[in-house]
């Protein structure tokens, strides 16, 4: 898919600065658009994997989160349940949406500078 290719070679020379802000013990959705040079929507339902990472910002640790990622016809959608997202402690995090194409390997980091952060707020009262 030639769009797939347009957007890695778009994304080499730099990576996105994001922030993003959560509550933990709530649900809540990330979704990310993804668009070719030419601005048309690159469908990513089939022959892709998805993962969004969180890494603790100290050591660098991969968290295990249980967040769900799904694929669009457009992007992708990163999911958590209350349940899910109870278990992240306060705090500020890295985090990184790599996106890959199986058939030959291809990697898209989509985020994941060393500025970006996944600021959790405390839990949720119950």
């Amino acid at each position: 898919m030639a769009g797939f290719d347009d957007l890695i070679a778009a994304g080499l020379p730099y990576l996105a600065t994001e922030y993003i802000t959560a509550t933990a013990g709530t649900s809540w959705t990330i979704g990310y658009d993804l668009e070719d040079d030419a601005g048309a929507p690159v469908d990513l339902t089939a022959g892709f994997t998805a993962t969004w990472n969180v890494y603790d910002k100290a050591g660098a640790a991969k968290l295990s989160t249980g967040l769900t990622v799904s694929r669009t016809a457009t992007g992708v959608v990163v999911t958590a349940t209350a349940a899910a997202s109870a278990g992240l402690a306060a705090g500020a995090y890295f985090h990184e949406l790599q996106i890959v194409r199986p058939s030959d390997l291809a990697t898209l980091v989509v985020v994941g500078a060393g500025d970006s952060q996944f600021v959790v707020k405390r839990k949720a009262a119950a």
